[in-house]
């Protein structure tokens, strides 16, 4: 499992889903106060992303190299929960009275990562997890 906690700055954990053998994996100190990190595992390409509403930015940590990396950067309204589907992270950012809230996505595989609006005018969205019934993988062989 993978887990985030708030204290003197934003640590990223790892763990086995007893909770047993924990490691940080990440120790940020420029994050804190009051802020809601989340994390969501791309575990296919083996990185974890996390967002961080303190300086507005979504990261992902490499788990191979353990090297973090910025994604997104600027206006992205306070990202807070995370999504992933295939290559397209998908978050919410919250309304603050100039903005309101909204749900965005983007590729995570392009050189060029941009965001895109795909519902806005939703306030205080928390929450989002992306899912296609259509969209599975097939092992094995079919005769």
């Amino acid at each position: 499992m993978y887990y985030s906690s708030l204290g003197d700055g934003l640590q990223i954990y790892r763990a086995d889903m007893d909770g047993k053998n924990q490691t940080v994996l990440a120790n940020l100190t420029s994050v804190g106060g009051q802020t809601h990190i989340d994390v969501v595992l791309d575990k296919p390409n083996n990185r974890l992303f996390f967002s961080d509403q303190t300086n507005e930015v979504i990261r992902y940590i490499n788990l191979t190299s353990m090297e973090i990396h910025t994604i997104l950067s600027g206006n992205l309204h306070k990202p807070t929960s995370l999504g992933i589907f295939k290559d397209t992270l998908y978050w919410t950012a919250e309304g603050d009275g100039t903005f309101s809230g909204a749900v965005f996505k983007a590729n995570t595989t392009s050189n060029s990562v941009t965001a895109q609006t795909m519902a806005d005018g939703l306030g205080t969205p928390k929450g989002i997890y992306a899912f296609n019934s259509v969209a599975t993988e097939i092992t094995g062989t079919c005769s």
